[in-house]
């Protein structure tokens, strides 16, 4: 029969505990404990829900040590996400710098007007600078 009393764990402390007694640590301190050992930095905590595909690569990830937990791996990831979400947006950036270098040819009358009948000439003038480019 349930006494009315929370339900708690029996943890030996000593760190936390100078005199090296046990304690009764209720539920959500112990909880709250071990979520500041695994959260060291006091980063705020989500949920995310992964496909079971993601769920074994992280799974992986941790089992094989080449990260410590979950938090790592989903870390790595959102690096690699950001990393690249940047690299996008240089890119952007200079394919507008080209247009508006193309639009501003354009309006100067610096451009070259490629027909049908002369594309594969310019293809072959094009690509023989290229070679010449490359020696």
């Amino acid at each position: 029969m349930p006494t009315g009393r929370k339900a708690g764990y029996r943890v030996d402390l000593p760190h936390h505990n100078p005199s090296g007694h046990t304690a009764c640590v209720p539920l959500e301190r112990l909880t709250s404990f071990a979520n500041d050992c695994d959260n060291p930095l006091n980063m705020p905590t989500q949920n995310v829900n992964l496909t079971s595909q993601q769920s074994s690569f992280v799974k992986r990830g941790v089992k094989t040590g080449r990260y410590q937990n979950v938090s790592e791996v989903v870390r790595a990831g959102l690096r690699l996400l950001e990393q690249r979400e940047r690299e996008d947006q240089a890119k952007l950036r200079n394919l507008r710098r080209l247009v508006n270098e193309g639009l501003s040819d354009i309006d100067s009358n610096r451009f070259e007007l490629i027909t049908p009948e002369n594309l594969d000439q310019f293809v072959q003038s094009v690509s023989a600078k290229s070679r010449r480019a490359q020696k």
